[in-house]
């Protein structure tokens, strides 16, 4: 990207602009293309620039990137991924789900597998952890801990692991309609 913008150093996809007052932030993820800005006016000429060289029009404000539900007022931003949620319980069978007030409990102690112990291989753990790790990481910061400590042992989960990762899902059953904002 040219037009006077700089890459940011820690994250690739964000490119940066300061003149003055004027701040403009874009990323650029696959096919998507973000704008922040305290400047309309800027914000109207990048994208004169960006139709005129790439086809790239404003499509106004952010709705669902990358599947996240965005809803923006004048006072406030508001996340949320109540689908991908949703479709984490259908994935797992949780979608009926009882519901726990935290994603682990407090007592726990998750210790590798001895020797001669098996694998439980009889859930989905890795896949299980990756989407958690994707919802931690992005709109449920308070699964970060459980999953944190359940991902050691992807390789290898024992029958603990597993049990604590499905009270996770117990937890994930009561927050589809939580929110940052």
């Amino acid at each position: 990207m040219t037009h006077g913008y700089l890459r940011s150093l820690t994250e690739p996809c964000l490119y940066y602009k300061v003149e003055g007052e004027s701040i403009m932030l874009v990323l650029l993820y696959v096919d998507d293309t973000m704008v922040a800005t305290n400047s309309e006016e800027d914000k109207c000429q990048l994208f004169k620039v960006l139709d005129e060289a790439h086809g790239i029009k404003d499509q106004g404000l952010l709705k669902e990137p990358l599947g996240i539900e965005v809803k923006q007022t004048e006072d406030s931003i508001t996340i949320r991924q109540r689908k991908y949620v949703r479709d984490i319980l259908e994935t797992f069978g949780y979608e009926n789900a009882h519901t726990v007030g935290n994603p682990m409990e407090t007592n726990v102690c998750l210790v590798p597998l001895g020797d001669g112990e098996q694998s439980d291989t009889g859930f989905k753990y890795r896949k299980a952890i990756g989407m958690l790790m994707y919802l931690a990481t992005g709109t449920i910061p308070d699964l970060s801990f459980a999953i944190g400590q359940l991902s050691r042992f992807v390789s290898k989960p024992s029958a603990r692991h597993v049990e604590t990762l499905k009270r996770v899902l117990w937890y994930l059953a009561g927050t589809t309609g939580n929110a940052i904002t």
